[in-house]
This record gives C-alpha cells, structure tokens and sequence, in this order.
C-alpha cells in the first residue's frame, strides 16, 4: 500500500517553517467585508482559486491573505499591479482596497507568529512537547 502524500499542514512542520512570498496585506474593506468576499473578488479578476489560499485573517478593515505557494504573494501582486493600471487599486464591494506582499521583518514577524499558532492549535490533536519537537 503507498503511503498518501503528505498534506501541506505535515509538510510546514516537517520543515517547520512557512513558505516566503505567500503573504499579501489588504487594507481598506467595509466593515461588513467577509472571506468570501475576499475570495470571490481575487477568483473573478485574477482566478486565484479557492485552493490556492492557505488562509484569509481578517480584521475589521484590513487582513492578510496567506497562500500556500512560495511567492504566490509576490506574483499575485504583480499581476494584479499590471490589470489594475494607474488606478492600483482593487474595488471589494465598493471599497478601495491597498495590497502589498509582506517583506522582510514585517514578513518574519508574521510568518513566525503564524508557525506559533498553527503549532499551537495542532497541540489540540496531540501532546504539546511533540508539537514543539520536545517529545
């Protein structure tokens, strides 16, 4: 019997890292802007599919997209800067919204947090010292 492929979760604790350029900061949405606003918006312009993300985090008018491709971010934006023109701005129900990838401390901050939190919560499934590698 073949062993299944790893999952992308088994994949960034094997590593214990996650994958640099896949963060995209977005500010600007109307407070009642839901995930699936997010996704619809970025699927109907530029076809991101729903697989492609890792996870939409949203606060009250801004969030972080996290995809989970290495540089899926980077091209992404670069993509959208090129559709968009001058204007540079992307419209989510009304709203104008500011993107930008994350970079350097900003994104190791993030990313390092972000590692804390799944480990975190995978600690839930199985012991903490064994989430952390201690066990």
């Amino acid at each position: 019997m073949v062993d299944p492929a790893p999952t992308f979760s088994e994949k960034i604790f094997d590593r214990n890292e996650l994958p640099k350029g896949a963060v995209m900061f977005m500010e600007g949405f109307e407070n009642d802007t839901t995930e699936k606003d997010i996704k619809e918006a970025l699927f109907e312009k530029f076809y991101v599919k729903d697989e492609d993300f890792a996870l939409i985090e949203k606060g009250e008018t801004c969030g972080y997209v996290r995809f989970h491709e290495e540089n899926a971010a980077i091209e992404l934006v670069a993509k959208m800067n090129e559709n968009l023109g001058t204007s540079k701005k992307l419209k989510i129900k009304g709203a104008e919204i500011d993107f930008r990838v994350l970079e350097g401390n900003e994104e190791t901050a993030y990313l390092s947090h972000t590692l804390i939190v799944l480990k975190m919560s995978k600690n839930k499934k199985r012991g903490f010292g064994e989430a952390f590698g201690l066990g």
